[in-house]
């Protein structure tokens, strides 16, 4: 999948960055090219449509309980891990 999202970011930096999240996995969709899952919480579409910052950025707040939004973006633009352990 190649292009970027509404909000400008690379997808294949996101993808690489959701990658690094444990328990995290990439689905194919139907109506989006990939759908992010995690057992227990909703899904969260990811395709040249989807607006990063107001759609990832909170459901890695949720699925992380991590809170820096700001810092879960800047690893999203850049494709770098999410979180730092």
């Amino acid at each position: 999948m190649a292009g970027k999202t509404a909000d400008g970011l690379n997808l294949k930096r996101v993808i690489k960055s959701l990658d690094t999240i444990p328990g995290l996995y990439l689905r194919e969709g139907t109506n989006h090219n990939l759908i992010a899952k995690m057992d227990g919480y909703r899904p969260c579409p990811i395709a040249k449509s989807t607006h990063v910052k107001r759609m990832v950025v909170p459901w890695i707040k949720e699925i992380t309980g991590y809170n820096n939004a700001r810092e879960i973006y800047r690893s999203l633009r850049s494709g770098a891990p999410v979180l730092q352990y």
